[in-house]
């Protein structure tokens, strides 16, 4: 338009104004102005031909300015340097400062709930321990005269149904202590609070004094108990707990065998594994569904009452744990209607070596 004569002039970029004036050869248009772009000549040559590079370096210093606008206006070219992307940069601390901040509230969160589920359990263990005393103190009592009143002690109790009575007040008190004691022994357990005091003793002698402690209730139910063994073992353990876990075993087995049953226990050399302890019942039994249920606290082996038995569910639980203190395993296989057998493998490192 400038060239035409519609315009005077025009306002633009410098260098595009200079390289279209001269490709469309107008030369009655004068382009001015000023730019921040400065424009040498130069020509390539390979370093292997220097005397070719000091001829061209002749030619060009002998090159007029005219010449030189020339060329110029025939090759423009531009150089931009390489800048940084600093939107990108921006948006990567972003994103890398969300991510940890996000780790740091979640890290936070967790050793909160941490420290709430350890104050809750430390709460529970001094409810545990309060109650245990509240209502032992009480219990005592009531076991003691019970069973001081039906030996007779302080006078005769003629009346059998009074008798009765007693036997009643005296069976609900023992029961009542046993699930103080489990419930106790329990929270100990899972509180890492049960400590081993382990030293050798006769693994035999442990199981016939578990058996004498439940001999009673077995002749009750007119149930027979039988032991076998192929030899005297000593093993290095918590006396307390296994005990604790042939009374537990021993009283289930018991407990679901119905009168005229049997129950027979026996400990064996298991080659590669350690010493065994089975402990094997004709009761009802435990349908194949639920064995892991009945390994989980405050489960029974039956929840049918058919035997009409109390429990608190918490018996196997206690063995399953205590074993697994001695290194040892616990498992249960049966079948409903036929019987159960408890199996406790006490480790090779155990057992003393003969």
């Amino acid at each position: 338009m400038v060239s035409s004569g519609e315009v005077d002039a025009t306002v633009g970029s410098l260098p595009l104004a200079t390289y279209h004036s001269a490709e469309r050869s107008l030369s009655n248009i004068s382009t001015v102005g000023e730019t921040e772009y400065g424009s040498e000549n130069a020509i390539g040559v390979r370093k292997d031909l220097p005397l070719l590079a000091s001829a061209m370096q002749k030619a060009l210093s002998s090159i007029t300015t005219e010449q030189k606008g020339i060329i110029s206006r025939n090759w423009v070219g531009l150089q931009a340097e390489p800048q940084i992307d600093y939107d990108l940069l921006w948006q990567v601390i972003i994103f890398a400062s969300v991510i940890i901040i996000f780790f740091a509230i979640w890290n936070t969160k967790l050793k909160e709930a941490q420290a709430r589920a350890e104050a809750a359990n430390e709460a529970k263990s001094a409810f545990l321990a309060n109650m245990s005393h509240e209502i032992r103190t009480p219990l005592n009592a009531i076991m003691g005269f019970s069973d001081a009143m039906l030996n007779g002690l302080g006078g005769e109790i003629k009346s059998p149904q009074h008798k009765e009575y007693l036997r009643d007040i005296k069976n609900s008190g023992d029961h009542l202590a046993t699930v103080i004691n489990d419930i106790l022994d329990l929270s100990k357990i899972e509180s890492g609070k049960w400590q081993l005091r382990e030293d050798y003793f006769r693994l035999n002698d442990c199981l016939s004094e578990a058996l004498k402690m439940i001999q009673s209730k077995a002749d009750d139910k007119n149930i027979t108990i039988g032991y076998n063994t192929d030899r005297e073992y000593e093993v290095y353990g918590d006396l307390h707990s296994i005990k604790r876990i042939f009374i537990n075993l021993i009283s289930n087995a018991v407990k679901y065998t119905p009168e005229g049953g049997t129950v027979i226990c026996t400990i064996t050399l298991a080659p590669g594994e350690g010493v065994k302890v089975e402990i094997t019942d004709n009761g009802i039994g435990i349908p194949e569904e639920r064995i892991e249920e009945v390994l989980k606290p405050f489960e029974q082996t039956n929840d049918s009452h058919e035997l009409d038995e109390e429990g608190t569910g918490l018996g196997l639980a206690i063995v399953d744990h205590l074993i697994k203190a001695h290194n040892g395993t616990f498992t249960l296989t049966s079948e409903y209607g036929i019987g159960t057998t408890a199996t406790v493998i006490l480790p090779e490192k155990r057992l003393m070596k003969l």
